[in-house]
C-alpha cells in the first residue's frame, strides 16, 4: 500500500506495508500520537486499503468495497467517534 501522500513516521509505513503485503494483519492497531487529525486520517487510509477488493499496493476506487466506502456505506468498516462517549475507547496518556 502506498502512503507516501501520507505524513506519518517511515517505521508505521513500513510496519503496515509489511503486515498489507504479507497478509498478515493483526487483529487490532492501536495508533497513537499528538495529531488526532493525521492519526485518524492514516487509520482511514489504512482501512481502505485493507477492504479494497483490488488487493494492489493503494486503494483502486473502483471496486464495490472502495465504492462503498468513499459513500460510508460499507458494511465491513465502523468508525468509533472520538466524541461518541458512549461507544469511545478510552485511554489515558
Amino acid at each position: 500500500m502506498e502512503f507516501d501522500n501520507l505524513y506519518a513516521k517511515s517505521e508505521l509505513k513500513l510496519i503496515v506495508n509489511n503486515d498489507i503485503a504479507g497478509n498478515m494483519l493483526n487483529h487490532a492497531y492501536l495508533l497513537c500520537g499528538q495529531d488526532d487529525v493525521l492519526l485518524n486520517y492514516f487509520a482511514k487510509e489504512f482501512a481502505k486499503g485493507i477492504l479494497c477488493q483490488a488487493h494492489n499496493n493503494k486503494p483502486c476506487e473502483n471496486c464495490k468495497s472502495c465504492i462503498e466506502y468513499v459513500n460510508s456505506n460499507n458494511p465491513d468498516y465502523y468508525e468509533i467517534g472520538l466524541l461518541d462517549d458512549e461507544n469511545s475507547i478510552k485511554s489515558e496518556k
